[in-house]
Formats: structure tokens, C-alpha cells, sequence
């Protein structure tokens, strides 16, 4: 009886030591990088115009280009990838100036865009980063294969690739 105690308190000690720690733990599998491109993400109302989506899109795109770190952006009203694009949508690619030209990381632009991009009021938007692991559509697994070797290369590939799909 007094072991399966010690052993149950053991026990709960370390439950209780696991769920501490992964409160203090980083969330994430990877840590955000900075790859010096902004997202936004937005939305109009659903049945809204394509030049409704215009009109609010310009809107949008001005404040994004307000932005002091900001070099360049893209913007495009519905975007379609592999299908048509939805009316009602669009995408802001903001290309950042090089970080040793800036004072603010990527996530803190990100971050201060957010409050300005939600003022508009004929829109919903969504300032995000690139997720380093995924690309614009992609996959959520890449493999890079690099060197100096073209056919070494490629044969790696193939075999990566061979590999992969008889998993």
C-alpha cells in the first residue's frame, strides 16, 4: 500500500511537472523566420463584385504600401491556383526592404498591420507570415536536394522521390 502511494505521488508529480513545462514551452515546431515577405489575406462579403472587392482591395494595398519597410508589393483579387478564383477574395505579397535596413522584424510589421487592416470596413483581412515549412499552395513537406553534381542531382531526387511514393 505504501509503495503504490509513493508510486502514485511519483506519478502525479511528474504529470503535473509535464504540464507545466509545456506551458512554458515554445508552441511551435520551428521558430518564425524572417524571409522578408508579408501576407495579407483578404475577404469581402460573400456575393460581393469583383470591382467591389477592387475598390476595398486598393484600399488595403495603400496602407500596406504605407509601410515604411515595405519595398514592393502584389496584389491580386481572385486568385485562382489550379481552379477560378473566388470574386470575393484576394492576396497582398509585400516584399520587405533587407533586414539590415530595417529596425522591425517581420512579425512586428506583421503585427502593427493588423489594427490598420482591420479598420477598413468593407473587408476582412489577415496579415500573416509565410510558414517557412510550406510553400504559397505547396506541400507541408519539402525536400531540398543541393550540389554541385546536375546528374548526382538528379539521380538523388528520383530516388528521394521513388522512395516517397512507395510510402
Amino acid at each position: 500500500p505504501r509503495r503504490a502511494a509513493v508510486a502514485l505521488a511519483v506519478g502525479v508529480g511528474w504529470g503535473l511537472f509535464g504540464f507545466w513545462l509545456y506551458g512554458h514551452l515554445k508552441q511551435e515546431l520551428m521558430p518564425d523566420a524572417d524571409r522578408g515577405v508579408v501576407l495579407v489575406w483578404t475577404e469581402a462579403p460573400e456575393g460581393s463584385t469583383i470591382s467591389y472587392m477592387d475598390r476595398y482591395q486598393r484600399e488595403a494595398e495603400k496602407l500596406v504600401m504605407a509601410v515604411p519597410e515595405i519595398r514592393r508589393a502584389f496584389s491580386v483579387v481572385a486568385l485562382g491556383i489550379g481552379a477560378p478564383g473566388i470574386v470575393n477574395q484576394g492576396i497582398i505579397f509585400a516584399e520587405l526592404v533587407d533586414r539590415s535596413e530595417r529596425d522591425r522584424t517581420q512579425q512586428q510589421i506583421v503585427s502593427s498591420l493588423g489594427p490598420e487592416l482591420s479598420a477598413i470596413p468593407g473587408i476582412t483581412t489577415r496579415p500573416l507570415n509565410p510558414n517557412p515549412l510550406r510553400g504559397f499552395g505547396g506541400s507541408p513537406v519539402e525536400v531540398v536536394v543541393q550540389g554541385p553534381d546536375l546528374d548526382e542531382l538528379a539521380r538523388r531526387a528520383a530516388e528521394i522521390e521513388h522512395q516517397a511514393d512507395a510510402t
